[in-house]
């Protein structure tokens, strides 16, 4: 089951709504229905709820009803998550995206597993097992009535083959060497928090085993507003042309704004000064544009001179 992702939607875990929300989901629906502007359309699979919106800033008050340790993470149709979110799984399959909620799943217990099945459990194929004796099992054929003796596999493990070091590992330690702290560190990801000159900046590393590349991206501390986002297209556009390292990037559905670099990396080649490097990089390269960048948003400052007078500091 699951529910679908429409423009900008706050998914939530329904059942940390009910063991911690006031009223549980009924009370919260109700409480978002309230909102100006309320959410356009309500949705619930059994395990997760879903409030769409027509725009990122009208979510800002949903989210404030909200508090740990209710997971909620927003979503957007086209690029999912908004934040690593290990809890949750999405598809775009047939040109709908739907996000549902990740549950682990047990299998059946047969007399072909590495480990004894408790007497009177069925093996799933017909076969009751009656008693385990010195390394033999006793199973009753239910069809036939027949007991059949047979010797149970070994449950010595085999021996692990040595595995590579991994490049998400060797960002961890480099993160945790430097002293900054980390959280959202499942593979391949890790946010760190990070204090500016006039902001604090949520960033996620990205570590691309495959391909061999570190990317770091770091928000702006706000969204852009509807009406602005014309202006700061064009802010943007200007100033990431003849940026030699990184590039500012903006989604025009929801107004996310921030700014993004690679590196190619390996968990051999990794260094706490390439990561250190990259973080302070975007901060301080947000921290330089991004007064200007507010004039363009709230005073309405002409995109070329905001630009011009942030690259004269």
């Amino acid at each position: 089951m699951s529910v679908s992702i429409e423009g900008t939607t706050l998914v939530v875990v329904r059942s940390d709504l009910e063991s911690t929300y006031p009223g549980g989901t009924a009370a919260f629906f109700a409480a978002a229905a309230l909102l100006d502007p309320a959410s356009s359309a309500c949705e619930d699979d059994g395990h997760v709820v879903g409030l769409r919106f027509r725009d990122s800033a009208h979510v800002q008050a949903a989210v404030k009803l909200l508090a740990a340790p209710i997971r909620w993470v927003l979503m957007n149709g086209e690029e999912g998550p908004m934040t690593p979110t290990p809890w949750l799984r999405w598809s775009t399959r047939g040109g709908a995206t739907r996000a549902w909620l990740v549950r682990k799943a047990g299998g059946l217990a047969t007399r072909r597993e590495n480990r004894p099945v408790e007497s009177g459990a069925t093996d799933g194929e017909g076969m009751l097992q009656l008693a385990v004796e010195d390394g033999i099992a006793t199973y009753l054929d239910l069809e036939t009535g027949t007991q059949i003796r047979a010797e149970l596999p070994s449950q010595e493990p085999e021996p692990a083959e040595p595995s590579e070091p991994r490049l998400h590992e060797a960002l961890i330690s480099a993160i945790e060497q430097i002293g900054w702290y980390h959280h959202s560190s499942d593979a391949p990801s890790a946010m760190v928090d990070l204090v500016g000159a006039t902001a604090l900046y949520a960033t996620r590393f990205h570590a691309n085993e495959a391909g061999e590349l570190l990317v770091c991206y770091t928000r702006a501390p706000q969204l852009v507003p509807l009406p602005a986002r014309r202006r700061v297209m064009d802010f943007i556009t200007r100033a990431n042309f003849g940026m030699q390292y990184g590039n500012f990037e903006l989604a025009l559905e929801d107004g996310l704004l921030g700014f993004r670099i690679s590196t190619h990396a390996t968990a051999s080649t990794l260094t706490e000064r390439m990561v250190s490097s990259m973080l302070l990089h975007n901060v301080s390269t947000l921290d330089r544009y991004l007064p200007s960048l507010m004039e363009v948003i709230y005073a309405k400052r002409q995109p070329r001179e905001a630009v011009e007078a942030a690259e004269r500091e």
